[in-house]
C-alpha cells in the first residue's frame, strides 16, 4: 500500500479508456466510448434501500438496491465479481475530507497504520492510494466511515482498478456507481448480486 503521483494514474488509467470528469470542485471518473466500438460504457447503479437514486446520473443498465449492512463490504464483492486485483483509492476531493470521517475507524485499522504517518503530507491533495489485493480492506473500513459519517460528495471517492476498464464511483450517500468498459461486465455485475 502506498500513495502515487495523480498524473501518472491517470495517464496509466487512461490507456484503458478511464478518464477524468470534474463535476465542480470535486473528481470522478467515467470510461470514454471509442470511436471503433472496442468501448461502451455501461453502467450499473447499486443503492442501499431507501436511497433515492441520485439526480444527473448517466444512463444505467439496471439498478440493485442492497441491504444497508451489505454496503461497505460492496465494492470487495465487486472486485470479485470482476476479478481485479490491485486497485486506488482517489478521493472526490481532497483526503482531508476524507479523514474528517473516516479517522476515528481507520486509527484501528493495522493495514491503515502502515501509511498513516504519511497521510499527513497527502491531506490537501487527491492522491491516489494504491492496494493490493491483500489491503484492500481499507476500502470497506472507509467505506463503512463514509456511509455512517460522510455529509456530502466532498467524502465521496473513485475505487479504480489499476488495470482494469472499470470504475466504481462510491457515494456517502448509500450509492455505487459501477461504469463498465462493455456491456457483458455490467451484465455479469447485475446477475451476480
Amino acid at each position: 500500500m502506498e500513495f502515487l503521483a495523480y498524473s501518472e494514474l491517470v495517464e496509466s488509467l487512461n490507456s484503458y479508456g478511464v478518464v477524468e470528469s470534474p463535476a465542480g470542485d470535486v473528481m470522478r471518473f467515467d470510461v470514454k466510448a471509442d470511436e471503433d466500438k472496442a468501448l461502451e460504457p455501461a453502467r450499473v447503479l447499486i443503492r442501499v434501500a431507501g436511497v433515492e437514486k441520485p439526480e444527473g446520473l448517466p444512463e444505467t443498465l439496471g439498478e440493485k438496491e442492497i441491504d444497508a449492512e451489505r454496503f461497505a463490504g460492496m465494492v470487495e464483492e465487486l472486485c470479485h465479481i470482476t476479478h481485479v486485483g490491485d486497485l486506488a483509492i482517489v478521493p472526490a476531493k481532497t483526503w482531508g475530507s476524507i479523514l474528517d470521517v473516516a479517522a476515528f475507524d481507520l486509527a484501528s485499522d493495522e493495514t491503515w497504520l502502515e501509511v498513516d504517518a504519511e497521510v499527513s503530507l497527502h491531506q490537501n491533495r487527491r492522491d491516489p492510494l494504491a492496494l493490493t489485493p491483500e489491503s484492500r480492506e481499507i476500502v470497506t473500513t472507509i467505506t463503512k466511515a463514509l456511509r455512517e459519517h460522510g455529509e456530502g460528495e466532498a467524502q465521496d471517492m473513485s475505487v479504480l482498478p489499476i488495470e482494469a476498464t472499470v470504475v466504481f464511483d462510491v457515494r456517502c450517500a448509500g450509492v455505487i456507481l459501477v461504469t463498465c468498459g462493455n456491456r457483458a461486465t455490467a451484465e455479469n455485475i447485475l446477475s451476480s448480486l
